[in-house]
């Protein structure tokens, strides 16, 4: 016995509805999860440190000073080695870089212009801050003489170079600037250059600064070279920030025994000038038991 034709179009109808609501809960279901897994495009990549970091080389970060490099000046800047300076065999390449420069490499060519070493690095950044601390150590095995050290960054634009020479030992020829007898009796701020060497290996920085407070050697004050730092002075912490300001930290024996706004001019020049010689630095700040306002006032 047939059931009746109006029976069977009911039930068709009501199967078709219930294949549609299912199709569409589907097709919301499938949508959501896309949403949740699918490609979130392109996502900055977070720099993570390479085990061959040897920080201790770099000076600390002051945390009251900006910490970004200025966009119209190079994304890369080289603190170790300095230009013409000698390294050993095996030296370290270190500086500071703007965030988009994700992978550091360092290519050491010889006096030939041959490429005799290379070697890359991630960049390692700080929390909240528009630039990353890299270093790379470079062996160069046997070799000895003249070199070009090539630093690039993932940026097409970002190309350094540094010309060294390879030795035994170590050393880095820099300048203490000290008074003149004739000259800065007449002009406070008029300071000269005499050479020093000092170890790359070291905290540049600090070991420079650390030289200009022994003050002339003997046979320097014959030739008329003074100091006006006072004796004793030390240095308690000395910084860099990413845009090349250097923050020099010494304790009160700098301006305990100092008078006079010609002998503070004096002294400024002095610890200023030395610590300008070196390319990447722009500007220093000279503290006092950690206060600028008070620090060598005439």
């Amino acid at each position: 016995m047939h059931e009746p034709r109006h029976h069977n179009n009911s039930l068709n109808k009501t199967r078709i509805a219930i294949l549609g609501f299912l199709a569409f809960i589907t097709i919301v279901i499938g949508f959501a999860l896309g949403r949740g897994t699918g490609d979130l495009g392109n996502t900055d990549e977070v720099a993570t440190p390479t085990t061959d970091k040897k920080w201790s080389i770099l000076p600390p970060l002051p945390k009251d000073v900006g910490q970004t490099l200025d966009p119209g000046e190079k994304s890369i800047i080289v603190e170790t080695p300095a230009e013409g300076s000698s390294v050993q065999k095996t030296f370290i390449v270190s500086g500071r870089t703007q965030t988009t420069n994700t992978v550091i490499t360092v290519t050491v060519k010889d006096g030939s212009g041959f490429a005799i070493a290379q070697g890359k690095t991630s960049q390692y950044t700080e929390q909240n801050a528009g630039f990353g601390r890299f270093s790379i150590s470079i062996n160069l095995g046997s070799y000895q003489g003249s070199a070009k050290i090539i630093i690039d960054g993932t940026n097409p634009d970002t190309h350094v170079e540094r010309s060294v020479t390879v030795k035994e030992k170590d050393a880095l020829s820099t300048k203490v600037f000290f008074g003149k007898k004739g000259v800065s009796d007449q002009n406070c701020e008029a300071v000269f250059p005499i050479d020093r060497q000092i170890s790359v290996s070291s905290a540049v920085y600090r070991e420079i600064v650390e030289s200009l407070l022994k003050g002339p050697e003997n046979s320097e004050k014959t030739l008329g070279y003074f100091t006006s730092i006072p004796s004793g002075v030390r240095v308690k912490s000395i910084a860099a920030d990413a845009n090349g300001v250097v923050t020099v930290d010494f304790d009160r024996t700098l301006d305990a025994r100092v008078a006079g706004s010609c002998r503070v001019s004096a002294i400024r020049s002095q610890i200023i000038a030395t610590l300008k010689q070196f390319p990447e630095v722009r500007d220093v700040i000279i503290l006092v038991e950690g206060r600028g306002d008070t620090a060598l006032q005439p």
